[in-house]
């Protein structure tokens, strides 16, 4: 009888995405993130002058995954 409702149990978290793919509390998540970082490389540009996409540039470059920074 146990063995019958965990394998329903599992069945039904697996057929409702909970466990891998897209869920609103992943998704809420995510997007807070993405805001925090766009929040913090605005408040850098704004100390430093330095654009986003520039900010990216150096530490892609910083890092020496790529040089192409000017």
């Amino acid at each position: 009888m146990l063995k019958y409702f965990r394998e329903k149990q599992a069945a039904k978290i697996q057929s409702s995405g909970s466990i891998f793919g897209w869920n609103k509390k992943n998704e809420i998540l995510n997007g807070r993130w993405v805001m925090m970082g766009i929040a913090i490389g605005l408040l850098t540009e704004y100390a430093t002058g330095v654009s986003l996409v520039d900010q990216i540039k150096l530490m892609i470059s910083y890092l020496g995954l790529a040089d192409i920074y000017d």
